[in-house]
């Protein structure tokens, strides 16, 4: 939008911001807008070559579970657009473990692109964290058990359901979900590579956790340890040594890497790249 010399300071502020905010939210539709459309049609296709499978309001909780995490994951995506519009456009990346510091131990303001870094990575990982909820709610969804009174399920109880779940034609989609969240999301196995990580799901819900619950979660201040220090202590060092908006970057990749992979085991259809 084009400036008006007759707008006050305060508000052609407002206007800059305003103007920036929607190009990096037109930016990321720009490259993750086709993967809510292949979703979408794939449900379809599944839902119409299985019209028996699911009751009616089974179908809706699974269009709205569905359309919750394709939500959550495009939020992930648009904050992770505007960390690395800091880190591009200021002094670099900035390890995750420092980030992590100012928004759990230190509370700084002064340095405005540590201060931006903190502020948008708390909320990516709260975005993140929604989107595995969600996800496994999805799931829940999908092999068509009963909602919960609260709504949400964790892993341990979708753990459960699919090692437990022996019944045709869901069985064989439950043992190979389940031995991919096992192996690739919450393996229990602190570590970080690339679209890899065997334990990111685990990683994430963790940092959220401490993010939103700061009253559960606090320093040893007699013994003179951070509270980051403490959260960290059983971090590999690749973990340790990466990068606020790489380690972003990788969440997002293995957010997708996961969705695409398992909606060929869900839909019984091949994910095919691009349009």
């Amino acid at each position: 939008m084009d400036m008006n010399s007759d707008l006050s300071p305060f508000l052609r502020e407002h206007y800059k911001g305003a103007d920036g905010l929607r190009e990096i939210l037109k930016s990321t539709k720009s490259f993750t807008d086709q993967i809510p459309g292949k979703l979408r049609g794939m449900q379809t296709r599944y839902l119409e070559q299985n019209p028996s499978l699911y009751t009616p309001n089974q179908r809706q909780l699974m269009g709205y579970c569905l359309e919750a995490y394709l939500y959550k994951e495009f939020s992930s995506d648009w904050l992770a657009e505007q960390i690395w519009s800091i880190v591009h456009t200021g002094s670099g990346d900035r390890p995750l473990t420092e980030v992590l510091w100012n928004s759990f131990d230190a509370h700084d303001t002064a340095d405005v692109d540590t201060a931006a870094l903190s502020l948008l990575l708390d909320n990516f990982l709260v975005q993140s964290a929604a989107f595995i909820d969600f996800y496994l709610l999805y799931l829940w969804m999908f092999f068509r058990q009963e909602p919960l009174d609260k709504g949400f399920v964790k892993w341990p109880k979708v753990e459960k359901m699919l090692r437990s779940t022996e019944e045709p034609p869901f069985d064989d989609k439950a043992r190979k979900i389940l031995a991919y969240l096992q192996e690739k999301v919450f393996s229990g196995q602190i570590s970080w590579n690339v679209c890899s990580v065997g334990n990111w799901g685990a990683v994430v819900s963790a940092l959220r956790h401490k993010v939103v619950h700061r009253d559960r979660a606090l320093p040893s201040l007699d013994q003179g340890k951070s509270l980051t220090s403490i959260m960290i202590r059983d971090w590999a060092d690749e973990l340790k040594s990466i990068g606020c908006a790489r380690f972003c970057e990788d969440v997002r990749g293995d957010m997708f890497y996961m969705v695409s992979t398992l909606a060929g085991v869900l839909y019984d259809e091949e994910w095919k790249p691009g349009l």
